[in-house]
């Protein structure tokens, strides 16, 4: 996921848990919190309801994956703030259309800009 995302012209920062990368979107103001449902020590859906009582990452659009997204888990994920739970395995052409839904193409997707000489 993370080298289609580069591919796409973003910027990639990683994290091994979810107290990890709510502290670096802190500390690294972020664009997009992309992360799974089902992870240890804490789940994406309660770090999403962290992530929104804190006023830095209040307005970051969070998505997250799961091997399960129930309707249930996609209740719970945008009850706590999520945008949307996008099932895995997923397409890459669903991750780069969610992905360009809320951020647009990334820079190398761009076209260029024509020069006026």
């Amino acid at each position: 996921m993370e080298v289609l995302l580069r591919r796409e012209g973003h910027e990639i920062l990683s994290a091994g848990s979810a107290a990890e990368g709510i502290r670096l979107a802190e500390a690294s103001p972020v664009d997009l919190v992309f992360m799974d449902v089902h992870m240890p020590q804490q789940d994406g859906v309660s770090a999403s309801r962290e992530m929104r009582r804190r006023p830095a990452l209040a307005r970051t659009p969070i998505l997250l994956m799961s091997g399960s997204s129930t309707g249930e888990i996609v209740l719970a994920s945008q009850a706590a703030g999520a945008q949307a739970v996008l099932r895995k395995p997923a397409f890459i052409r669903d991750l780069v259309a969610i992905v360009r839904e809320h951020l647009g193409p990334g820079l190398e997707a761009q076209p260029e800009a024509a020069s006026g000489a």
